[in-house]
């Protein structure tokens, strides 16, 4: 049998880049003899295509010559009557496999007491949704339906589908066009580490003539940033592959911090957005934007099903259409329920959809010309928005702000205010070894580290950061923002919390929000009498006031 069925899709099986997935392939065949269709749907660049040589080399020791496997995109917009007469077409293009007619394909499709099964392999699914409803109506549902039964059809379906994502809102998402008991995401097709390690493996011994070792830490950074995501992974090892180089030109060793700033550069982040998985392409209703915008403000940026769904952030439509877009999805391979974890593919994804939901202000802030951190602090908080975080659905019980949506204003604001060349990053750490993510850190040069809590919750704890977890973080100023309900009586009585003499004269703020809606806000020092200042919310109010009961929470991601 011609093996050479994807040659035409430019996936090269001998690639340093590319593993053989065998554990992975058995799983799919065991789930389509047992069922009859299996769907396996994704994003662009996500490892469908590549996966289907493992399919195909597995499937070959069952299902001998009775293989049929082809791409959608051979056929572009070719008009068609009947499903069966496309698969004999397809069935004759060069390694596509067993040769069929369309008789022999319809009876495929029926129960059968004979038990010859064939396997057809069907990749980029999605544009034959629209086309053939006898076929998903009729022949599909008799597979599934006669799946467990003793004369069932001898044809077994995998197709792997993609989707739209210049679509947006529920009417332009992709949807199946029937239910499939298998349903596999993208989270089927992410790498496992040992993958990872072996393509890690492979590509030094390929790319340089040489093994190269990579710690088990970094192996596991690696996998965490990425979420195992295939694309993420193809370009972050070929943007690894480009360090290392530089490294053997420089004659210099490569540092674990150079791999782990790597991940985490503007760079690196560039590139993703150009590459195949058309992240430059997203669009989100603004129902989409504020379901977004719940989950990143989740701990660990994942809820469960049941809160997704029925939080009023977006309906519950819009969430579908993330999920149907592979915007959002279920985070593990148990059968779905309420309980089920729902999140994004990977710490790097969700920055980026963090960025698209949460834009940085680039007008109306007004620069900030001081040298120092704490005007620094003053020029940034003054300047957060009423309306933003007033009308804010991120809340938790008891209608508290949840601290990841006050991170987001927080850097909303920074940003624009501070002006190139220097800059201010969320979530800093491991670039320096840290044993943690500090939460903001303003450029090399000025080394401002910046913390935020609420209503003093762990406030020992985060103080004890700096010397802990943070320590190998290069510092030269460090200021702890507390955003605290006002109540009368207890300002001063901050500093006598923290039992620690040295702890209370770390350099703190603490900022006190108004509640009974006036524009007061007091800002002080810990052991210094209070300054309290008077702001005059301007027009386009970007001024931090809360309305009546708002309390500022905080989720601890320590």
């Amino acid at each position: 049998m011609n093996t050479r069925s994807f040659e035409i899709d430019n996936v090269d099986v001998n690639s340093p880049y590319y593993v053989h997935r065998e554990e992975k392939a058995k799983q799919i065949l065991k789930d389509v003899e047992e069922k009859g269709v299996v769907l396996i749907r994704a994003g662009f660049f996500s490892g469908k295509t590549s996966f289907v040589h493992s399919l195909r080399r597995e499937a070959e020791k069952i299902y001998g010559d009775m293989i049929c496997s082809f791409t959608a995109l051979h056929f572009g917009k070719a008009v068609f009557d009947d499903f069966g007469k496309l698969v004999s077409q397809a069935s004759g293009l060069p390694g596509s496999g067993k040769e069929m007619t369309a008789e022999t394909f319809d009876a495929l499709c029926l129960p059968s007491s004979t038990s010859k099964p064939c396997l057809i392999i069907i990749d980029e699914a999605q544009m034959f949704y629209s086309k053939f409803p006898e076929f998903w109506a009729e022949q599909v549902k008799v597979i599934c339906s006669h799946a467990k039964q003793q004369f069932r059809p001898n044809a077994r379906f995998i197709f792997l589908a993609s989707y739209n994502p210049k679509s947006n809102g529920p009417q332009g998402a992709v949807s199946t066009p029937t239910s499939f008991a298998s349903d596999f995401g993208a989270w089927f097709l992410a790498f496992t580490i040992e993958e990872l390690g072996k393509i890690l493996k492979q590509s030094g011994s390929t790319m340089f003539a040489q093994d190269v070792d990579f710690q088990p830490s970094v192996i596991e950074f690696i996998h965490t940033m990425t979420g195992g995501h295939v694309g993420i992974n193809i370009i972050a090892l070929q943007t690894l592959t480009d360090l290392i180089k530089q490294k053997i030109q420089e004659e210099s060793a490569l540092q674990s911090e150079d791999i782990t700033g790597l991940y985490l550069s503007t760079e690196f982040r560039n590139k993703l957005m150009t590459a195949r998985m058309r992240l430059d392409d997203l669009r989100f209703s603004p129902g989409e934007a504020s379901k977004i915008r719940y989950i990143l403000c989740r701990r660990d940026r994942r809820c469960t099903w049941i809160d997704a769904k029925t939080s009023p952030h977006g309906t519950f439509e819009e969430l579908d259409a993330l999920v149907k877009r592979c915007i959002v999805q279920k985070l593990d391979s148990k059968p779905q329920n309420d309980h089920s974890p729902v999140g994004f593919a990977s710490p790097v994804l969700a920055s980026i959809f963090c960025q698209r939901v949460f834009p940085v202000q680039t007008e109306g802030t007004l620069p900030f010309l001081g040298n120092d951190i704490d005007s620094f602090i003053d020029h940034v908080v003054t300047n957060f928005s009423y309306d933003i975080l007033s009308n804010t659905l991120s809340t938790g019980a008891g209608n508290l702000v949840y601290e990841r949506a006050m991170q987001m204003e927080f850097y909303r604001c920074a940003v624009p205010a501070l002006g190139n060349p220097n800059s201010c990053s969320p979530d800093v750490g491991y670039r320096y070894g840290a044993g943690g993510w500090l939460d903001f850190y303003v450029n090399e040069k000025k080394q401002w580290a910046i913390e935020l809590l609420r209503n003093n919750v762990d406030l020992c704890s985060h103080l004890e950061r700096f010397d802990g977890r943070y320590a190998k973080i290069p510092m030269k100023a460090v200021v702890l923002l507390n955003f605290v309900e006002l109540h009368t009586g207890n300002v001063l009585d901050l500093a006598h919390k923290i039992p620690d003499p040295e702890l209370r004269e770390k350099e703190t703020r603490v900022y006190w929000t108004p509640k009974n809606g006036d524009t007061t806000i007091a800002i002080l020092k810990l052991n210094q009498t209070p300054q309290i200042l008077n702001f005059a919310r301007p027009a386009d109010a970007i001024m931090l006031e809360m309305k009546e009961n708002m309390r500022l929470a905080f989720i601890q991601d320590g």
